[in-house]
């Protein structure tokens, strides 16, 4: 059979359930021997993971529409980059590393309700999220959610800090909640 069996029949695959993962290679699903080539698991539009703790970089393929990681705690810098995401539940999740989901631009929904932490350019460019509910974020770093076009209301009731520019360019904002909020940089909105 060869190196070519081994993931080349999950082509078209457009959903996957993996109940029992808790770590992966970052060349896990690649369909050459090389790491050179297409990701096998090019057509997965939706993910449900329960047990994975971190999500890498590099796993998922721009296709992904819906992702569920019922335990992850991070997710690591440009996990999600250019995806096709529309929406994503980490309800476990405390961190976002930096440029995390940069330029999902179809992304609409984000459910992270013990999220502490939105590192730089997490966000940015996610042309077409229209709100955001981040009930315990302590912390926005810059750039965070620039260049949301469509985000027009902002919830961070614990957030104490917001980098510069991490609003910046968000033009249809219309409501923004800060309770606990005592530092804002330059140009944040």
């Amino acid at each position: 059979m060869g190196w070519t069996s081994r993931w080349y029949w999950f082509r078209d695959v457009e959903e996957v359930i993996l109940p029992q993962l808790t770590e992966y290679s970052p060349d896990a699903f690649i369909l050459t021997p090389y790491g050179i080539g297409s990701d096998a698991l090019s057509h997965i539009k939706h993910a449900y993971i329960p047990k994975l703790e971190k999500l890498q970089s590099g796993f998922f393929s721009p296709d992904v529409e819906y992702v569920s990681l019922s335990t992850a705690t991070e997710i690591d810098s440009f996990a999600f980059k250019d995806c096709a995401i529309k929406g994503v539940f980490l309800p476990e999740c405390t961190k976002i590393a930096a440029s995390a989901f940069l330029n999902c631009f179809r992304l609409k929904n984000i459910i992270i309700p013990k999220c502490t932490t939105i590192e730089k350019n997490a966000f940015e460019m996610c042309f077409s999220l229209p709100a955001i509910s981040l009930p315990e974020v302590t912390n926005i770093s810059q750039g965070a959610f620039g260049m949301c076009e469509s985000l027009s209301v902002i919830s961070l009731p614990k957030v104490i800090n917001i980098s510069r520019n991490a609003f910046s360019n968000c033009y249809g904002t219309s409501e923004v909640y800060l309770k606990k909020c005592i530092s804002i940089g330059e140009s944040a909105f």
